[in-house]
């Protein structure tokens, strides 16, 4: 008899089918835990990764949108402002712009998303003040036709 003999003589042996279900259940509930909690995670940290790239998005928007009409707001401000402070009641103003192009391009380019920006304020400043250099544009084109 061998000195290891002892390690193979087992009085009780499970049956090797039902160690094999237990082993694998446990193994493919181990596995699928660890399945769910990485999807759970991935799903999670590409829902935070969209949430970023639509704040930068907004915020991109948002930024282009104001610096158009502050440009718009700086360019033409000071000339109308002169010419209205020394018109007179009735009179014409001597000159006639030509309104021949659009002046509210990244507007226009971004009017879909600016139900993305949150702020309401900001939102709803923007809105009026397009609404109003359109008002305005539109005017002029008036003037320009009662002129002639």
């Amino acid at each position: 008899m061998c000195l290891f003999d002892w390690y193979m003589y087992q009085p009780f042996q499970p049956d090797p089918i039902f160690t094999s279900l237990i082993s694998g259940l446990i193994g493919s509930a181990i596995g699928g835990f660890a399945t769910y909690k990485a999807t759970d995670k991935a799903h999670k940290n590409n829902i935070e990764l969209k949430e970023k790239e639509l704040r930068l998005y907004e915020k991109a928007t948002a930024l282009s949108i104001i610096e158009e009409l502050e440009v718009l707001k700086n360019e033409y401000q000071n000339e109308f402002n002169n010419l209205y402070k020394e018109l007179k009641e009735g009179r014409f103003i001597n000159i006639v712009y030509h309104i021949s192009q659009d002046y509210t391009t990244i507007f226009n380019q971004n009017a879909g998303e600016i139900g993305l920006i949150k702020n309401t304020k900001l939102r709803n400043f923007i809105i009026k003040s397009y609404i109003m250099l359109k008002r305005y544009i539109d005017d002029l084109k008036l003037y320009k036709s009662m002129y002639n």
